[in-house]
């Protein structure tokens, strides 16, 4: 069989089976041919890499992009994903109606994941699969036999499926292949056992060895790549929601040993996006715990990969897309270490690449990600001092977004754009001293992050960003401590969600940070009325916040944090005295970091030694009310 021009596969599937495709994507490239199926034909490859994954389910156009036909033109062969979201998808329709319509009917497999063939309920065949498609269109019914794996329970599995795939693509008869994948993976088994024997009886047999040494260090390393693979991959999506930072952080600490300790060479293509991959998930998982400055190597090497990826194809939209989202997560380390002037030239990489991608694939995801990117720049601009820029930017995207939500009100990622879109708005708006605007917009946001949280109630990233929402509504309005029951609601409820996400995963740095400004804020409202619990929710934020520098002392979070919480507990009660153990861990906090602490040493000393007392320290907002009649300035 020939190679293909560019693409052993295509995939096509509907949105509501990403899981799967991402699954059988991931298979399809990895899996290495046995060296005995190779033998018996010419021309057969090692691996089926690469395979083409559209991202995208077009919503915005009738037609297919010109570049997803060019990417099937250039497919062997065509690979449906059938389920009833995919019968019902036009797209998918689409996409296989293209392939007939290119004389390659014969070259379309298809694999069930859902559903059931011919049932009026739950078809799971998409209404092309039945017609004889021509050049000129489609013209009669036709029943083809296709070859197809069956994904549902109690059917084929993922090995047999998979295998399944492989031998059509391929021409392989599946029996055979099945035995010969049986038996590689058997002599994997007893590889290291069969070298010990062949080195005790063949002393002469040196070239032997070598070749079998080699192919042994191959395996080894197919396997530990395959091994990460499945860890940073298929392990991450299921530890990340439910916030098992320590899991994670363990796995990606060994990847990085493994890549770090490969031989100073020209890595193939796989190997350059394997290290790349890995990288880039690593350095997400270190931002979210916490971790700036690890995130920041592993993603510089990430980013330096891609952009290697992207300089030797220039038009490939994957390779673009990958670019811009490794350069976005480079400049969210630099933007939550406080750096946002940083942050900026990545994030302009990001814009450029997101929009670039959106003129090779005009696709309404692909157009959601440009406004992503351009929100982004528009973040940066509000923390730079210049809201009035920021906004109309904000305000350009939402009507953008507003417009594909159209289409599909109820579709999760454009939810969240939206609710982050309006989150910044709020901000400039706050900025912009447009209080009472800012108050409308939280509460239309909380609105947006409740019902994606009660879609999702084990999904716990949905349940802190709605704590967060929460609290930023509480602190909306002209004077949010004045908001009454409403306002102390949403707080009380913030706290609650964040001591729970908290106590589920105690390693997760941001949950931990925003837990403590939450009881801090929720101390302000009762300082504010005289109530008698404000002085324990005071201490709870600080020891709170002391717990989480100690692990983590380069998070600028918790610095600035620290400084609000000593700010309301000197403000609200100056001859007061501290808890001795809090009073001697902010001793030994200011022995090691002078810098967080902007007071002369005698004063922290009497902080430490006498309890509240002296000038106000730390910066930034506030979050809480002055006890003058003035607010402080933030």
């Amino acid at each position: 069989m020939a190679t293909p021009t560019r693409y052993w596969a295509f995939l096509s599937y509907a949105h509501a089976d990403e899981a799967w495709a991402r699954w059988l994507h991931r298979a399809l490239e990895r899996y290495r041919l046995p060296a005995r199926v190779r033998e018996t034909a010419a021309g057969l490859p090692p691996r089926l890499y690469p395979v083409f994954r559209d991202r995208d389910e077009l919503s915005t156009s009738p037609h297919l992009a010109q570049a997803l036909i060019d990417a099937m033109a250039a497919s062997e062969s065509l690979v449906v994903l059938c389920s009833p979201a995919a019968a019902r998808s036009r797209w998918v329709n689409e996409e296989i109606r293209q392939f007939k319509q290119m004389g390659r009917a014969h070259r379309i497999f298809l694999v069930i994941v859902d559903g059931e063939p011919g049932d009026a309920d739950r078809e799971c065949f998409p209404p092309a699969l039945h017609q004889r498609i021509g050049p000129d269109g489609p013209t009669t019914r036709q029943e083809d036999e296709f070859v197809a794996a069956d994904l549902r329970p109690g059917k084929d599995g993922r090995t047999d499926a998979k295998l399944k795939i492989i031998a059509g693509i391929l021409g392989l008869r599946f029996d055979d292949l099945k035995q010969r994948d049986l038996a590689a993976r058997q002599a994997r088994t007893t590889l290291v056992a069969g070298l010990a024997v062949a080195v005790a009886a063949v002393t002469t047999g040196l070239a032997v060895l070598a070749v079998e040494a080699r192919r042994s260090a191959e395996l080894r390393r197919d396997q530990a790549e395959q091994l990460i693979g499945y860890m940073l991959g298929d392990l991450r999506e299921k530890l990340l929601p439910l916030g098992k930072l320590d899991i994670l952080g363990d796995v990606g600490d060994q990847a990085v040993q493994y890549f770090g300790s490969m031989p100073a060479r020209e890595l193939t293509e796989e190997e350059l996006v394997a290290r790349m991959k890995s990288s880039w998930q690593i350095g997400e998982v270190r931002i979210a715990s916490g971790d700036l400055e690890g995130a920041r190597r592993v993603l510089d090497q990430a980013l330096g990969d891609a952009r290697k990826r992207v300089q030797d194809r220039p038009d490939d939209a994957e390779r673009l897309f990958q670019l811009g989202q490794i350069a976005f997560w480079r400049g969210e380390a630099d933007f939550k270490r406080g750096r946002p002037e940083q942050a900026l030239p990545y994030l302009q990489e990001y814009a450029e690449a997101a929009s670039r991608v959106a003129r090779l694939v005009p696709s309404a995801e692909n157009r959601m990600e440009q406004a992503a990117a351009q929100t982004n720049i528009a973040v940066l601009l509000n923390q730079l001092g210049e809201p009035e820029q920021a906004l109309p930017l904000l305000q350009k995207t939402e009507a953008e977004l507003r417009g594909l939500l159209e289409d599909d009100p109820d579709r999760e990622e454009r939810l969240s754009l939206l609710r982050q879109i309006l989150g910044w708005q709020a901000a400039a708006l706050e900025n912009l001293q447009r209080r009472d605007e800012t108050r409308e917009i939280r509460r239309e946001i909380v609105r947006i992050m409740r019902a994606l949280a009660q879609r999702s109630p084990d999904n716990w990233i949905w349940q802190t960003e709605l704590a967060k929402e929460l609290q930023h509504f509480a602190l909306a309005g002209a004077d949010p401590y004045a908001g009454g029951g409403e306002a102390l609601a949403a707080i009380e409820e913030a706290v609650s969600r964040l001591r729970a996400a908290h106590q589920h995963d105690p390693a997760n740095a941001v949950w931990q940070l925003h837990l403590a400004g939450a009881i801090r804020t929720h101390a302000g409202f009762f300082w504010k009325t005289g109530d008698s619990r404000a002085p324990a929710l005071m201490q709870a934020a600080l020891e709170t916040t002391l717990d989480l520098l100690e692990r983590h002392s380069d998070l600028q979070g918790g610095r600035k944090e620290l400084g609000r919480c000593l700010q309301m507990v000197t403000a609200a009660d100056r001859g007061g005295a501290l808890p001795p153990t809090l009073r001697q861990r902010l001793l030994l906090l200011y022995r090691r970091n002078p810098a967080w602490f902007p007071l002369p040493p005698t004063e922290i000393t009497t902080l430490c030694a006498l309890g509240l007392g002296g000038e106000v320290l730390g910066a930034g907002p506030l979050g809480c009310p002055s006890p003058t009649a003035t607010r402080p300035a933030s």
